[in-house]
C-alpha cells in the first residue's frame, strides 16, 4: 500500500509504504514443506528466516528504492529502509512455529506476534547487516512468545548455510 496523506493536486509531504505478507497454510501444506512427523503444520525457523530475508532484501533493492523514490518525488538515496516489523499470527506463536529446539517458559502467556523495531545503524541492503537485523527480530519474537532457544537455532542455521556455501564453492 502506498499512502499519500494529502488531497489530490497538492504536494505530498510524505509517502508511507506498507507491505503485508499473508501466509495461507493450505498453500504451504500443499508444497509439503512441513517437517516430517510434526503432526499439524508448523513454520520452521529456517523458513521464517528465509522469508524475512527475502522480503527485506527486496525492499532494500535499488530498483524498489528507485520506484518508491519516483512515487515520492525524491532522490532514491534518501528512501529509508524498513524501520520495523509487525509480526502477527492467527494462532499463538508457540503453536505456529515448529518447536524443535525451542522451549516454552513456564507461565508464558499467549503471544500472537510482536512489533519489533529495526536498528537504524544497519544497512539492510548488506547481507551481513540484514542477517544481524533478522536474527534480532526473531530473538525478540521468540522471547515475546516465551520461547527460549532461538539463538541456538539461528547459530545452527547460519552454520549450515555457511557449510553449504563452502561445499558449492569447492
Amino acid at each position: 500500500m502506498a499512502d499519500l496523506p494529502t488531497p489530490y493536486g497538492t504536494y505530498a509531504s510524505s509517502l508511507s509504504f506498507t507491505l503485508d505478507v499473508i501466509v495461507r497454510v493450505r498453500a504451504v501444506i500443499a508444497s509439503a514443506s512441513a517437517p516430517v512427523g510434526s503432526g499439524a503444520w508448523r513454520l520452521t525457523v529456517p523458513d521464517l528466516y528465509s522469508t524475512l530475508d527475502a522480503l527485506v532484501a527486496t525492499l532494500t533493492a535499488r530498483d524498489v528504492a528507485a520506484a518508491l523514490a519516483g512515487l515520492a518525488g525524491i532522490d532514491p538515496v534518501i528512501v529509508p529502509q524498513p524501520g520495523n516489523l509487525f509480526f502477527q499470527t492467527g494462532p499463538e506463536v508457540a503453536e505456529l512455529l515448529y518447536l524443535q529446539g525451542l522451549v516454552q517458559t513456564d507461565g508464558a502467556g499467549p503471544s500472537h506476534g510482536a512489533h519489533v523495531i529495526g536498528n537504524p545503524g544497519l544497512d539492510l541492503s548488506d547481507p551481513a547487516a540484514r542477517r544481524e537485523q533478522i536474527d534480532g527480530w526473531l530473538l525478540q519474537i521468540a522471547l515475546d512468545a516465551g520461547l527460549i532457544g532461538m539463538e541456538n537455532l539461528l547459530v545452527a542455521f547460519h552454520q549450515e548455510n555457511s557449510r553449504r556455501l563452502n561445499e558449492r564453492s569447492a
